[in-house]
Protein backbone atom coordinates (compact mmCIF):
# COMPACT_ATOMS: atom_id res chain seq x y z
CA UNK A 1 0.00 0.00 0.00
CA UNK A 2 0.87 3.63 -1.22
CA UNK A 3 2.15 6.29 1.46
CA UNK A 4 0.20 9.24 1.13
CA UNK A 5 2.51 12.45 1.17
CA UNK A 6 2.15 15.10 3.94
CA UNK A 7 0.20 18.55 3.00
CA UNK A 8 3.78 20.11 3.53
CA UNK A 9 5.45 17.96 1.18
CA UNK A 10 2.77 18.53 -1.67
CA UNK A 11 3.54 22.07 -1.03
CA UNK A 12 7.18 22.06 -1.26
CA UNK A 13 6.53 19.96 -4.75
CA UNK A 14 3.91 22.40 -6.39
CA UNK A 15 6.50 25.21 -5.83
CA UNK A 16 9.13 25.55 -8.81
CA UNK A 17 12.79 26.19 -7.43
CA UNK A 18 13.42 29.88 -8.84
CA UNK A 19 16.12 32.49 -7.52
CA UNK A 20 16.18 35.59 -5.52
CA UNK A 21 15.78 37.63 -8.14
CA UNK A 22 12.08 35.80 -9.87
CA UNK A 23 10.91 36.31 -6.50
CA UNK A 24 11.91 40.44 -6.13
CA UNK A 25 10.65 40.50 -9.49
CA UNK A 26 6.93 39.28 -8.97
CA UNK A 27 6.82 40.40 -5.34
CA UNK A 28 4.84 43.88 -6.42
CA UNK A 29 1.80 41.43 -8.76
CA UNK A 30 1.68 38.69 -5.66
CA UNK A 31 1.14 41.55 -3.08
CA UNK A 32 -1.16 43.20 -5.42
CA UNK A 33 -3.26 39.86 -5.71
CA UNK A 34 -2.41 39.35 -1.94
CA UNK A 35 -4.55 42.53 -1.07
CA UNK A 36 -7.45 41.86 -3.66
CA UNK A 37 -7.62 38.43 -2.09
CA UNK A 38 -7.58 39.65 2.09
CA UNK A 39 -9.98 42.81 0.87
CA UNK A 40 -12.14 41.63 -2.05
CA UNK A 41 -14.64 43.83 -3.82
CA UNK A 42 -18.38 43.33 -3.72
CA UNK A 43 -19.12 40.39 -5.64
CA UNK A 44 -15.47 39.31 -6.97
CA UNK A 45 -14.59 37.33 -3.81
CA UNK A 46 -13.88 33.66 -6.28
CA UNK A 47 -12.28 35.82 -9.05
CA UNK A 48 -9.74 37.17 -6.26
CA UNK A 49 -9.42 33.63 -4.77
CA UNK A 50 -8.77 32.18 -8.33
CA UNK A 51 -6.06 35.30 -9.20
CA UNK A 52 -4.13 34.39 -5.57
CA UNK A 53 -1.08 32.19 -6.24
CA UNK A 54 -1.49 31.87 -9.67
CA UNK A 55 2.24 32.80 -11.54
CA UNK A 56 0.72 33.66 -14.80
CA UNK A 57 -1.71 36.62 -12.82
CA UNK A 58 1.05 37.34 -10.16
CA UNK A 59 3.24 37.95 -13.96
CA UNK A 60 0.25 39.93 -15.09
CA UNK A 61 0.50 42.18 -12.70
CA UNK A 62 3.65 42.56 -12.23
CA UNK A 63 4.15 43.67 -15.62
CA UNK A 64 1.45 46.04 -15.43
CA UNK A 65 2.92 47.87 -12.42
CA UNK A 66 6.48 48.06 -13.56
CA UNK A 67 5.13 49.63 -17.58
CA UNK A 68 3.00 52.33 -14.81
CA UNK A 69 6.03 53.08 -13.56
CA UNK A 70 7.92 53.03 -17.07
CA UNK A 71 5.20 55.43 -18.21
CA UNK A 72 5.52 57.70 -15.04
CA UNK A 73 9.12 58.02 -14.85
CA UNK A 74 9.46 58.72 -18.66
CA UNK A 75 7.17 61.36 -18.66
CA UNK A 76 8.16 63.00 -15.51
CA UNK A 77 11.80 63.05 -16.67
CA UNK A 78 10.73 65.17 -19.80
CA UNK A 79 11.17 68.15 -17.61
CA UNK A 80 9.35 70.68 -19.84
CA UNK A 81 5.57 72.37 -18.56
CA UNK A 82 2.53 71.52 -20.84
CA UNK A 83 1.60 74.81 -22.11
CA UNK A 84 -1.89 75.67 -20.56
CA UNK A 85 -3.93 77.53 -23.66
CA UNK A 86 -2.44 76.79 -27.06
CA UNK A 87 1.28 77.17 -28.23
CA UNK A 88 3.00 80.14 -28.13
CA UNK A 89 2.68 80.90 -31.72
CA UNK A 90 -0.89 81.48 -31.11
CA UNK A 91 -0.36 83.60 -28.56
CA UNK A 92 2.36 85.13 -29.77
CA UNK A 93 -0.46 85.96 -33.05
CA UNK A 94 -3.28 86.93 -30.85
CA UNK A 95 -1.00 89.74 -28.71
CA UNK A 96 -0.13 91.06 -32.01
CA UNK A 97 -3.69 90.78 -33.31
CA UNK A 98 -5.36 92.45 -30.63
CA UNK A 99 -2.46 95.67 -30.04
CA UNK A 100 -2.44 98.87 -30.72
CA UNK A 101 0.63 99.34 -32.54
CA UNK A 102 1.13 99.78 -36.03
CA UNK A 103 2.90 97.44 -37.87
CA UNK A 104 5.84 98.22 -39.74
CA UNK A 105 5.55 98.08 -43.48
CA UNK A 106 7.11 95.32 -45.67
CA UNK A 107 10.41 95.99 -47.13
CA UNK A 108 10.29 96.91 -50.82
CA UNK A 109 11.04 93.74 -52.20
CA UNK A 110 8.39 91.44 -50.57
CA UNK A 111 5.87 89.84 -52.44
CA UNK A 112 2.74 90.11 -50.72
CA UNK A 113 0.71 86.80 -50.62
CA UNK A 114 -2.81 88.19 -49.42
CA UNK A 115 -4.38 91.24 -49.10
CA UNK A 116 -5.18 91.64 -45.34
CA UNK A 117 -8.33 91.89 -43.86
CA UNK A 118 -10.18 94.84 -43.62
CA UNK A 119 -10.64 96.16 -39.47
CA UNK A 120 -14.08 95.23 -38.03
CA UNK A 121 -16.91 98.17 -37.91
CA UNK A 122 -17.10 99.75 -34.27
CA UNK A 123 -19.92 98.39 -32.66
CA UNK A 124 -22.15 101.05 -31.43
CA UNK A 125 -23.77 101.58 -28.00
CA UNK A 126 -27.54 101.96 -29.30
CA UNK A 127 -30.02 98.93 -29.09
CA UNK A 128 -30.91 97.42 -32.83
CA UNK A 129 -34.37 98.78 -33.79
CA UNK A 130 -36.64 96.15 -35.76
CA UNK A 131 -38.33 96.72 -38.50
CA UNK A 132 -41.33 94.83 -39.68
CA UNK A 133 -41.89 93.71 -43.05
CA UNK A 134 -44.29 96.25 -44.88
CA UNK A 135 -48.17 94.61 -44.80
CA UNK A 136 -48.17 95.22 -48.54
CA UNK A 137 -44.78 93.07 -49.12
CA UNK A 138 -46.72 90.35 -47.64
CA UNK A 139 -49.98 90.52 -49.40
CA UNK A 140 -48.53 90.54 -52.81
CA UNK A 141 -46.28 87.49 -52.56
CA UNK A 142 -47.57 84.40 -53.49
CA UNK A 143 -47.94 82.12 -50.13
CA UNK A 144 -46.03 79.44 -49.87
CA UNK A 145 -46.59 75.08 -50.63
CA UNK A 146 -47.17 73.56 -47.63
CA UNK A 147 -44.62 70.81 -46.99
CA UNK A 148 -46.20 67.50 -47.18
Amino acid sequence: MARRTSPQEQFEDEQPKRGLFWLLFRMPGATLLWLQYMFPAKGDVWGSARRYRNPGAEFLCTMMLYGCLALMAYFLSQGHERPSHGSETEAVAADALYSDEVPEPAPAGDVIVAAPEPPPEPVSDEAPTYAPPDAEELAASPPEDPPY
